[in-house]
C-alpha cells in the first residue's frame, strides 16, 4: 500500500497542501490538481490507485469526474469529499462507481482508515478477477476437451458398428458356405472332415454372435430410450415364450408373482435385460439348474426386478465382475458366450437411473437385482 499513487483533485489551496502533506508523509505518491478539467487529461497518461476529489467544483465537478476516470481506468478507486449539504450528492455518486466518500472537514486518521479500506477492496477485485478469468479459461479449455471427447466418443462409436458389420458378414458367409458343403459333400468327407466343418461351424456362429452383441452393447450405450407403459407381466409372458422349447426340454421350472405392475421405461430394452438374464441362467445354471424365479418390489424411488436361479453359484469375485465388459464366470468353459450379455443389462439398467448387482440366492444359485427409477 506505501507505494499506492494518489491523486488529490480539490479547488482550496489550503486542503490540497495539508492532505499531501499528511498524505506523503504515510508514504503515498501524491500528486494534485486543482480542477477536474486539468485533472482529467492526468489522469489519461497517468494511471492511479486512487482519485480523491471535492464533489464541488467550478468547471468539471467532482460527479463529472468520477464518471471519466470509472469509464477511462475502471480499476481506479474514487473517494469523494462532500460537505454536510451536499449528502445526496454523494450518494448518487456511490450509485454512479465512488467507492466512498466522506465529509469536510475530515479526521486525518479516518481519512487513512478510508484510503486503506478502498485499496484492499481494489486487491481483492483484482485477485477476483484473476481467478474469474483463470476459471474462465480452465472452463472453456473443459468444454474443449468434453467436445473433442464427444467427437472422439462418436468415432468410435461409429468405428464399432463398423467393425462389428464388417466381420459378420464374412461369418455368416462362412457358416452358409460351410453347411452347404456338408448338405453337398457330406459322403465325401472323411469322419475327421467333419468335425472340422462342426468346429468351423460353431466359429462362425460365435463371430456372428459376438458382432450382434456388440452392436447390441453399443446401442443400449447410445440409442436415446423410448419411455413408454410397460406391462410386466406382459413382458414376462413375452420372454417365457422365447424359451419355452428350452425349458421344457430341460424341465425347469419358471416361477414369478401372479400380479407384476406398469411401470416406465423402455419397452425394448426392458425386453433385452430380461432376455439376458434368463439366457445367462440357461448357460451357466448348469445341471442343477431346476428354477428360475422372477422377483418384484418397490421401495420409494425405485421398481426392483430381480432373476433368481438354483443353478451353478458364482465365486466372489464373480460377482463383483460378472456385469463387465468380456467378463465370463469360471465355469463357463465350453460354453459358447460373449461376455457382453450382463454389461448390457448394466448399461440398460443404468440408463434407467437404476443399478444392477448380483448375490447369491437363499440355498445355491444366483440372484440378479435390477433397481429402475420409479421417476423417469
Amino acid at each position: 500500500m506505501s507505494k499506492a499513487r494518489i491523486l488529490l483533485v480539490d479547488d482550496e489551496q489550503l486542503v490540497r497542501d495539508s492532505l499531501t502533506r499528511e498524505l506523503a508523509s504515510e508514504g503515498f505518491d501524491v500528486s494534485y490538481r486543482e480542477n477536474g478539467r486539468d485533472a482529467l487529461k492526468f489522469l489519461k497518461n497517468e494511471y492511479h490507485d486512487l482519485l480523491i476529489t471535492d464533489l464541488m467544483m467550478p468547471g468539471v465537478d467532482g460527479i463529472e469526474l468520477l464518471k471519466e476516470t470509472k469509464l477511462a481506468s475502471p480499476e481506479t478507486s474514487v473517494i469523494i469529499f462532500t460537505g454536510y449539504g451536499d449528502l445526496t450528492s454523494a450518494i448518487d455518486a456511490l450509485r454512479l462507481g465512488a467507492d466512498d466518500y466522506l465529509l469536510k472537514p475530515c479526521d486525518t486518521a479516518e481519512l487513512l482508515f478510508r484510503i486503506s479500506s478502498c485499496l484492499e477492496k481494489r486487491d481483492l477485485t483484482r485477485q477476483l478477477q484473476g481467478q474469474n478469468h483463470k476459471l474462465q479459461k480452465e472452463i472453456a479449455g473443459r468444454k474443449q476437451l468434453e467436445e473433442e471427447l464427444r467427437e472422439q466418443t462418436e468415432k468410435i462409436t461409429l468405428f464399432s458398428y463398423s467393425i462389428a458389420h464388417d466381420i459378420r458378414t464374412p461369418a455368416v458367409c462362412i457358416h452358409g458356405l460351410i453347411k452347404l458343403l456338408i448338405k453337398n459333400f457330406k459322403s465325401l468327407l472323411p469322419e475327421k472332415g467333419h468335425r472340422y466343418c462342426e468346429q468351423i461351424l460353431q466359429s462362425a456362429e460365435h463371430v456372428v454372435t459376438l458382432a450382434d452383441q456388440i452392436n447390441s452393447y453399443l446401442s443400449a450405450k447410445e440409442s436415446s430410450l423410448v419411455i413408454e407403459p410397460v406391462p410386466l407381466k406382459e413382458l414376462t409372458a413375452s420372454i417365457r415364450k422365447e424359451f419355452d422349447i428350452q425349458l421344457d426340454a430341460r424341465g425347469i421350472r419358471w416361477v414369478e408373482p401372479a400380479e407384476l405392475p406398469v411401470i416406465s421405461g423402455d419397452g425394448m430394452a426392458l425386453m433385452r435385460v430380461f432376455r439376458n438374464c434368463i439366457d445367462n441362467a440357461l448357460k451357466y445354471g448348469g445341471a442343477a439348474l431346476r428354477k428360475i424365479t422372477i422377483q418384484y418390489k418397490k421401495t420409494p424411488q425405485f421398481h426392483v426386478l430381480s432373476v433368481a436361479n438354483d443353478g451353478t453359484d458364482m465365486t466372489a469375485d464373480e460377482y463383483e465382475t460378472v456385469f463387465e465388459l468380456f467378463r465370463r464366470e469360471k465355469s463357463s468353459q465350453g460354453i459358447q458366450g460373449t461376455g457382453l450379455g450382463m454389461a448390457i443389462v448394466k448399461e440398460i439398467i443404468e440408463r434407467h437411473k437404476g443399478d444392477v448387482w448380483a448375490e447369491p440366492g437363499n440355498e445355491q444359485g444366483v440372484v440378479f437385482h435390477m433397481s429402475i427409477a420409479v421417476d423417469l
